[in-house]
C-alpha cells in the first residue's frame, strides 16, 4: 500500500473514531435526561443513538483492519474488511429503521396524554440536532476525500439523525400542545428512509464481496482513457473489483502481434502510470497484454509526390518531402492526410525528427524502402511494424495491394547504421 493510500485510510478511522466517541456521549446524555425526566421519546432517540454508535465503531475497526499491511496469508490486503463492515453498518442502520418504524406506531395508536414542557429535554434534543449536523459534514467530506463507503453510510445516517432530532423536539414540545399524531406519522415516514439506506448499504456490500461490476462509469472511462495510449491497439476487457475504498483494475489489451518483449513490457508501464496519474483510489494494475487480430491498419510512406493513391514511393525515407497516411483495409485503402517534410532543411538527424513527428499521428506502419538505426529502434519502442517496400517507381496504391496479399516483407532490423543517418535517414 502506498503512503497516499495509508494516509488515507488513517484519517478515515480517525474520523469515524471520534464521530463515535461524539455519538456515545450524545447517546448516553439523552439516555439520563430521558431517564430522568420520564421521557420516552429521549430514551428511544438514545438506543438510535447507541445504534448508530455500534455502525461507526464497525466502519472504524474496517478501515484499522484495511491498513494492515499485506502478508502471504492476505496477498491483497484486508482492504474488503471495510466493505464487511459497511454490511454490517447497513444491518445497523436497517435495524434502527424497523424501530423507529414501531415507535411511530406505537405512537399513532397510543397517544401520549398531554404534559408540561420540560426545558432540559428540549435543550438536549437542540444539542443533539447540532452535534449530528457537525458529525454529519465532517463524514460526507471525509468519505468524499478517502472514498469510503462505510463513513459515507454513517454520514447520510447523521444527516437523518438530524431530522430524526427534530422529530424527538417536536415529540418533547407537541404533547403540551395537544398534538400527538403529527410526531408518530413523521417518525414512521423517517424510518422508511432509514431503512432504505441500511438496505442499500446491505446489498452494495454483498455486490462487492462477491464481486460484481458496480463500476460501469469508471470501466468505460478507463477504456477511454487506455485506447488513448499510444501503441494499444485496442481495449478487450476491463474488470474493476472493489475492495474496501479502493479499486483493483484487470486490463486486457490489444498490441501489435510482432511487438517485443520490451516493447510490451514499456507499454504496460505507460497504461499504468497513465491510469495512476488520471484516476485516484486505484491500489492495483493488472495488464494482460495480447496480440491484436486486427485488419485496419493506418500506415506512413515516404513519396515523392501529392497525387493521391498514384503517388509514387521515395526511397530516401528522411530526405522525402511528403509523406502519406493511408488506412488500410481488407480490399479497401483510403488517404487520411499528406504530410510535409518540414526537415529538409537541416543538416542532420532529419529521419529523426521526421519519426518523432509521424509517431503523432499514431501509426501502426510504415512502409518504406529502407531505415536507419536510430529511427528503428525508436519506432519498434512505439510498437510501429517497419515493412520494406521494393525499390523502383511503385506506387502507393501498389504497396498498400502488397501488404494486404501479404508480399512486403518485414523489416527485423535497421537496414543501414546510424553512421549514415545525415545523408539518408
Amino acid at each position: 500500500m502506498n503512503n497516499d493510500n495509508q494516509k488515507k485510510l488513517l484519517r478515515g478511522g480517525r474520523v469515524a473514531l471520534g464521530a463515535s466517541a461524539a455519538t456515545l456521549v450524545l447517546a448516553v446524555v439523552k439516555y439520563a435526561a430521558g431517564s430522568y425526566y420520564a421521557s420516552d421519546v429521549l430514551i428511544a432517540d438514545s438506543l438510535h443513538s447507541f445504534a448508530d454508535t455500534a455502525a461507526i465503531v464497525a466502519s472504524a475497526f474496517g478501515l484499522y483492519l484495511a491498513r494492515r499491511p499485506k502478508n502471504n496469508r492476505f496477498p491483497y490486503g484486508l482492504y474488503k474488511a471495510e466493505t464487511l463492515a459497511l454490511l454490517f453498518v447497513g444491518l445497523f442502520i436497517a435495524y434502527a429503521g424497523v424501530d423507529l418504524l414501531r415507535e411511530g406506531y406505537g405512537i399513532i395508536t397510543s397517544p401520549v396524554r398531554p404534559a408540561d414542557l420540560q426545558c432540559v429535554p428540549v435543550l438536549v434534543a437542540l444539542s443533539s440536532m447540532i452535534i449530528a449536523v457537525i458529525i454529519a459534514f465532517i463524514e460526507l467530506k471525509t468519505s468524499r476525500d478517502i472514498n469510503s463507503r462505510s463513513l459515507e453510510a454513517n454520514a447520510k445516517e447523521s444527516f437523518l439523525d438530524i431530522a430524526t432530532s427534530c422529530i424527538v423536539l417536536g415529540g418533547i414540545v407537541l404533547p403540551s400542545f395537544h398534538v400527538p399524531y403529527v410526531e408518530g406519522a413523521v417518525i414512521i415516514i423517517i424510518s422508511l428512509i432509514v431503512f432504505k439506506i441500511g438496505a442499500e448499504n446491505i446489498f452494495h456490500s454483498i455486490l462487492v464481496l462477491l464481486d460484481a461490476d458496480t463500476n460501469r462509469e469508471l470501466r468505460s472511462e478507463l477504456e477511454y482513457c487506455v485506447a488513448g495510449v499510444r501503441g494499444v491497439k485496442g481495449v478487450s476487457q476491463v474488470k474493476i473489483r472493489e475492495t474496501g475504498p479502493f479499486k483493483i483494475v484487470e486490463l486486457e489489451i490489444l498490441a501489435s502481434p510482432f511487438a517485443t518483449v520490451f516493447a510490451v513490457d514499456h507499454l504496460a508501464d505507460t497504461i499504468r502510470n497513465t491510469i495512476s496519474r488520471e484516476f485516484d483510489n486505484i491500489e492495483g494494475i493488472f495488464i494482460d497484454v495480447k496480440p491484436s487480430k486486427s485488419e485496419v491498419y493506418r500506415a506512413v510512406i515516404p513519396v515523392k509526390n501529392v497525387c493521391g493513391l498514384d503517388s509514387l514511393v521515395y526511397s530516401h525515407f528522411g530526405k522525402s518531402k511528403y509523406f502519406i497516411i493511408i488506412t488500410i483495409r481488407e480490399g479497401e485503402v483510403e488517404i487520411e492526410d499528406f504530410y510535409l517534410n518540414e526537415f529538409l532543411g537541416k543538416d542532420k538527424h532529419i529521419g529523426l525528427n521526421v519519426i518523432k513527428s509521424i509517431i503523432h499521428y499514431n501509426v501502426d506502419l510504415l512502409l518504406t524502402v529502407e531505415i536507419g538505426e536510430i529511427s528503428f529502434h525508436i519506432l519498434r519502442d512505439n510498437l510501429i511494424d517497419i515493412y520494406k517496400v521494393p525499390e523502383g517507381d511503385v506506387m502507393v496504391k501498389d504497396v498498400a495491394r502488397k501488404f494486404l496479399e501479404g508480399k512486403l516483407e518485414k523489416i527485423d532490423s535497421p537496414t543501414h547504421s546510424s553512421d549514415s543517418i545525415t545523408p539518408h535517414d
